[in-house]
């Protein structure tokens, strides 16, 4: 066989692609084995690689040894595959035997060396063995060194087009950075204008799921204090009794205002109350306030929150939120939230 250097041809410089190019046997489902990988691959080495004298008789052996074989790491993995591929092809022609005899020299590089000398082995194997299979003359002995020139251009052609890319995706991330801060000083810019809000007004503050809300302190008649079991209980029904909101004992008229003070306690137990839902009711375990509030026309809603602050706030509002000093928070308005749920029950 001849000695002479030949060109080796790495269209794309990745191995990956060469070796997905051998016989697509190898790409079966790898099982778990009982022998060591280095322990197989250097009794092949030994008894099957032994110079020009090959020894043919436990190919078919070995080779379905190596179906059960487990391996590590990615290197030992397209190791195993490029040793399977030459014993197959040991069954079908001599001219392997320079690439069995490199193999042979190589061992001990295999089971000690490190990835980088793995790779470097992989890269003159695949191509020697690629050139046998298209019956070309080959040479293991090609300058190393014109090998790596050849990837590193190739390489780096590669990498100028991502770089080329990357630089793309950053002016385009710029220019959508820019566009959104624009917008975002345009809206803070027509919120925070004092001639944006119109009228003044008196707010009760609570907590929902994290957040803060108001209410307006004139539509809120009462409010009670529950375990976080029951709120949860009856935050999820869709018609509750007022009674049901206090304990046997309990007086529903202690701190009540509005129209509901007036009404006799008998009849107040059993006043209708709709529960409204600012957020979906996610079992939330933190409810323990509800607040008893006027919807429209002699109908009542129930509305269960995590907490409930006593001072109340003043603001400007406008656009459903309410402007306190820097803060602007959510108005709950319970005729629209009552509404909604009535359509969303059709």
């Amino acid at each position: 066989m001849a000695d002479e250097s030949v060109e080796i041809s790495f269209d794309l410089g990745d191995l990956e692609r060469d070796l997905s190019q051998l016989d697509k046997i190898f790409l079966e489902r790898e099982e778990d084995g009982k022998d060591n990988f280095y322990v197989l691959l250097n009794e092949v080495v030994k008894k099957c690689f032994d110079g020009i004298s090959l020894n043919f008789s436990k190919i078919d052996l070995y080779i379905k040894k190596f179906d059960t074989v487990s391996v590590q790491s990615e290197e030992d993995k397209k190791i195993k595959i490029l040793i399977k591929n030459i014993l197959i092809l040991l069954k079908k022609q001599a001219k392997l035997f320079q690439l069995i005899d490199y193999v042979s020299k190589n061992i001990d590089l295999i089971i000690d060396g490190s990835s980088d000398k793995k790779r470097e082995f992989l890269r003159k194997s695949i191509t020697y063995y690629k050139k046998i299979k298209s019956n070309k003359e080959a040479s293991l002995s090609a300058d190393t060194d014109e090998l790596i020139k050849k990837i590193d251009n190739v390489l780096s052609a590669k990498l100028h087009e991502i770089n080329i890319k990357i630089e793309e995706n950053q002016r385009m991330l710029h220019r959508f950075l820019d566009d959104k801060m624009r917008f975002e000083e345009d809206i803070k810019e027509n919120i925070l204008e004092d001639d944006y809000f119109s009228t003044k007004g008196m707010f009760l503050r609570f907590k929902l799921q994290g957040k803060f809300y108001v209410i307006k302190n004139e539509l809120v008649l009462n409010k009670y204090k529950l375990s976080p079991t029951k709120a949860k209980k009856l935050a999820q029904k869709t018609l509750i009794k007022l009674g049901q909101l206090t304990s046997m004992f309990g007086d529903p008229l202690k701190g009540m205002t509005g129209k509901l003070q007036e009404v006799p306690l008998k009849e107040l137990k059993n006043i209708n109350l709709y529960p409204l839902k600012i957020v979906p009711i996610k079992l939330n375990k933190k409810l323990k306030w509800v607040l008893i509030v006027d919807i429209t026309n002699n109908k009542y809603g129930a509305i269960f929150v995590e907490e409930v602050y006593d001072e109340l706030v003043e603001g400007e509002i406008s656009e459903g939120f309410l402007k306190v000093e820097d803060t602007l928070l959510e108005i709950v308005d319970p005729l629209a939230l009552w509404k909604k749920q009535q359509e969303d029950s059709l």
